[in-house]
């Protein structure tokens, strides 16, 4: 019995110490204008979206960043990048072809994914300062059979993409999500980030 007992406190201090982990590495950022996240521990480009990069496939990613004020959405932002990567110089190529089209590349996994977060930014215009808020990220890699079909339309229109973000995700569909809240604009100006827990 005191073997059990010592099993579960075992799993319950992993779980804590991976939670607190988990909710350090996500980062919100308030430049007065602007959301932004930064996630340097979470790599969507990464298991099966990689391995079909490496095979040089162009990988599709739609990424929705909404904020909220319990269930009523205040402000969304959603963008589809295709990134393409090469395999001699092992460098990210992305570009966004959604909203004002814009390209980078030669990047690192951790730069490229820290762009596509970057440039999925959200305007905090008539929010308050001091309206508890939460933030949630999402970010769905395209199906092989749609993404890589040829002659296909790679741009998405806003009203598209949230309708992506409208259905639940399928079972083998790669998605990651971050939530932080409830925070205040306030509390993330004056300490560069949001302290609240995820």
């Amino acid at each position: 019995m005191r073997n059990r007992s010592w099993w579960w406190l075992v799993i319950v201090l992993v779980a804590v110490a991976w939670m607190a982990a988990h909710a350090q590495s996500f980062g919100v950022r308030w430049d007065g204008k602007e959301l932004r996240v930064a996630a340097p521990e979470v790599h969507f480009l990464s298991g099966r979206v990689f391995e079909r990069l490496r095979n040089g496939a162009a990988v599709a990613l739609n990424m929705q960043m909404t904020v909220s004020a319990g269930a009523k959405v205040l402000r969304r932002s959603a963008q589809r990048f295709v990134v393409s990567y090469d395999l001699w110089e092992e460098r990210f190529s992305v570009t966004r072809t959604s909203s004002e089209r814009s390209a980078t590349s030669h990047l690192t996994q951790s730069a490229a994914e820290e762009w596509c977060l970057d440039q999925t930014a959200v305007s905090t215009e008539t929010i308050a300062r001091d309206h508890p808020l939460t933030l949630r990220v999402e970010v769905r890699a395209d199906d092989p059979r749609e993404s890589d079909s040829p002659g296909g339309e790679p741009g998405l229109s806003l009203t598209a993409l949230i309708e992506v973000f409208s259905r639940p995700s399928r079972r083998d569909e790669q998605s990651w999500t971050l939530q932080r809240g409830p925070f205040r604009l306030m509390e993330v100006r004056q300490n560069g980030k949001s302290s609240a827990s995820k």
